[in-house]
């Protein structure tokens, strides 16, 4: 019996999905609000519907599993869907709350930076126990650096509480940390899991510039990642492949905060793993046994910010081209070079620094 799979959200991340699942075999069906991956040029599998409830009913009328690609959307319609759902609506309810994510980590005994609930009129409170320099979060949304500010004292505080009121809030300690790092995971509807090599991460402006994997101290961290994005995946009974964001400060690890989808900090994974991450959470949403996540190559993947730079595909430099119009601030695309694994970043090429800030890789080269 062939599976025909639909996938909410019309991003990038969806269209990635659908040619993974094209490789596989498996017919799929996009369904989204707006043809945001294609610059507003039709494509054969995708449905354009008004909003998200009837994009999710058109894809009922299709398919035998949904999956989705984002966070923003209605959890009820989810749970009402009359076709299986993976990751489960239950999983979002969960990860899409921030402050549900931050008592996750607590519950499970993994450490996170010091952290309290956002509440407005107890700011001295928060300042007197995590200090003045804060992090003020969105609980819900906000992305790349988006529905978070910054505050040094508790006035600012209490502003940022303010504008974070119709979303409720969480305020984080800021932590002075060394460097960022990712670990990816598939869980297949059984339980299985597929790990990926951990990920060297580099944020600009709050975006992710640069992702490098396997990670160069891979040795000295990947055992602790991979116990906790295990827990967390085992605790949420998670289905697809998921994501966690972590700082690496002192010596040690502090999880920042997960994704329950695919994710920019995996893109490596589509020329530098067997498996991909997108070719394994399409696998695991149908039912299928996962594949490899052994790593064939050294990949350093860079984000094209705000508009696609002039470059030409070569043996080692692939190009992914989001087709969408270029923006500030907007993932247009990204680019990944495959490296020697002796001394990857020596062979860098020199007309990249040129075109994306990577003075960041070459600190650590």
């Amino acid at each position: 019996m062939t599976i025909r799979l639909g996938i909410l959200g019309g991003g990038q991340l969806g269209a990635m999905l659908a040619e993974a699942a094209d490789q596989l075999n498996i017919p799929c069906i996009i369904a989204s609000t707006e043809n945001e991956h294609l610059a507003g040029e039709p494509r054969a599998n995708t449905i354009v519907k008004a909003n998200w409830e009837q994009a999710l009913a058109a894809l009922e009328d299709a398919v035998d599993v949904i999956t989705w690609e984002r966070e923003d959307l209605p959890l009820q319609a989810l749970k009402d869907s009359s076709k299986a759902v993976y990751p489960y609506p239950q999983t979002l309810s969960q990860t899409q709350d921030r402050f549900h994510q931050k008592s996750l980590f607590d519950k499970l005994g993994l450490d996170t930076a010091p952290w309290m609930l956002g509440t407005i009129g107890e700011e001295h409170k928060i300042v007197e126990k995590l200090g003045n320099s804060l992090m003020v979060k969105a609980r819900i949304g906000g992305f790349d650096g988006r529905g978070q500010i910054k505050v040094d004292n508790e006035n600012e505080l209490k502003d940022a509480l303010q504008h974070f009121s119709s979303t409720g809030s969480i305020v984080e300690q800021c932590i002075p940390f060394d460097s960022e790092c990712a670990a990816l995971i598939t869980r297949g509807r059984q339980g299985n899991l597929a790990h990926y090599p951990s990920v060297m991460t580099y944020q600009l402006d709050g975006q992710l510039s640069w992702g490098l994997s396997p990670h160069p101290h891979a040795k000295a961290i990947e055992s602790w990642m991979q116990h906790a994005i295990s827990a967390i995946a085992n605790e949420i009974d998670h289905v697809g492949t998921l994501a966690m964001e972590c700082f690496y400060t002192d010596g040690k690890l502090l999880i920042n905060e997960i994704a329950p989808r695919v994710h920019n900090s995996g893109h490596g994974s589509i020329e530098g793993i067997a498996s991909s991450q997108f070719e394994n959470h399409v696998r695991a949403v149908c039912g299928l046994e996962l594949g490899s996540t052994e790593s064939v190559h050294t990949t350093l993947m860079i984000n094209c910010i705000g508009q696609m730079p002039i470059l030409e595909a070569s043996e080692t430099l692939s190009i992914h081209d989001y087709r969408k119009p270029a923006r500030a601030k907007r993932k247009v695309g990204h680019v990944t070079l495959t490296l020697p694994e002796d001394n990857p970043l020596s062979a860098l090429p020199a007309h990249l620094f040129d075109i994306f800030p990577l003075k960041s890789v070459s600190d650590i080269a």
